[in-house]
């Protein structure tokens, strides 16, 4: 299968999907994507333009280079996963969340005192003398325009939990993300947790809820629902040179060009008669019509004239104050005047 033709195919949609965004270079950020991964060849056709397309949707390259999105291989199915770079870039298309803190990790010689309540605060001192120890938490930050800083903490502990359930899931524990790029995954971690609290758009919840999905071992069939009317006009089954027996679409040339002719062809033709009326009760609808140039077929029909409505007086309303003449005769006034 050509997967040059196949994403090329596909470049109407990625630019419906994203206005904003360059179908070429999807194009050449997913096949160096495929290229780096060859394990991504073996996954459904269906399933690579499903997650390329889901990224586009959301304004995100599939490029592991910027580390917004990945393609990542599940069995035979490739599934898109979001770097905590693209849930960021992704919260902050939300016109209240001003600023969003690279999540920092926190090391055995820092000082870190996180604080809850009602002025929740953190402090954060790294120990720049020499080696900084092992990791011992996390955490991520949040700049608001309302003027809070929301942010999120984890220990080392609950890290690791999370890398151990997604561990556990992992079609290949050797390749995955967990295990070779341990302290990006926390950093996303932390990122993924603090967008659920903030005030993002829709794009980020999405991004959110498809990679807890994939890392969860479920399926993303929810979402792929949404772009599988897309999907159903690509050809998937292989690219052959086109044939006579499957028309393509015409140009957009040629389309005008048709329709330019077809707009000549119109005015020249000589217009028809309007077919009679079949009604008993207008018997002049019957009459022929006569054989006259089609310029002058109005001219031909007697004129109806409009039919005239008699006019009429205007109806006097009933009026609430009585004659001018009685006003002050059948109105007692009091005519006391008011003391000083």
């Amino acid at each position: 299968m050509e997967i040059r033709k196949m994403l090329n195919d596909m470049k109407p949609h990625f630019l419906k999907a994203c206005p904003s965004i360059d179908p070429e270079r999807v194009v050449i950020v997913t096949e160096s994507a495929l290229r780096a991964t060859p394990k991504l060849l073996n996954c459904n056709p269906r399933s690579i333009l499903t997650a390329v397309l889901t990224c586009v949707q959301l304004g995100l390259e599939p490029d592991g280079v910027a580390q917004y999105a990945h393609l990542v291989p599940f069995k035979n199915t490739c599934k898109p996963i979001f770097g905590y770079r693209g849930l960021i870039r992704l919260a902050l298309q939300h016109e209240d969340v001003l600023n969003f803190l690279p999540p920092q990790m926190v090391y055995t010689k820092d000082e870190f005192d996180p604080h809850l309540g009602t002025q929740p605060y953190i402090v954060h001192k790294p120990h720049w003398q020499g080696p900084r120890g092992d990791i011992v938490a996390g955490y991520a930050v949040a700049h608001l325009r309302s003027g809070d800083r929301p942010f999120v903490h984890m220990s080392i502990g609950d890290l690791e939990e999370v890398r151990d359930q997604a561990l556990a899931k992992a079609f290949d524990k050797e390749d995955s993300p967990w295990t070779k790029h341990p302290v990006a995954m926390y950093h996303k971690t932390l990122a993924r947790r603090l967008v659920k609290w903030l005030p993002s758009s829709a794009a980020a919840q999405t991004a959110v809820s498809l990679d807890e999905l994939a890392e969860e071992g479920l399926s993303q069939a929810m979402h792929e629902e949404n772009i599988a009317q897309t999907l159903d006009t690509i050809d998937l089954s292989g690219y052959a040179a086109p044939t006579d027996e499957s028309p393509a679409a015409p140009a957009p040339a040629a389309d005008a060009q048709s329709a330019a002719e077809m707009r000549d062809a119109l005015r020249k033709a000589p217009a028809a008669s309007p077919p009679a009326a079949a009604s008993p009760a207008s018997p002049a609808a019957e009459a022929p019509v006569p054989d006259m140039p089609p310029s002058s077929i109005m001219d031909g029909i007697p004129e109806v004239p409009a039919p005239t409505v008699p006019t009429q007086a205007p109806r006097a309303e009933p009026r609430l104050e009585p004659p001018p003449g009685q006003l002050f005769e059948d109105i007692p006034f009091d005519t006391t005047e008011p003391p000083d």
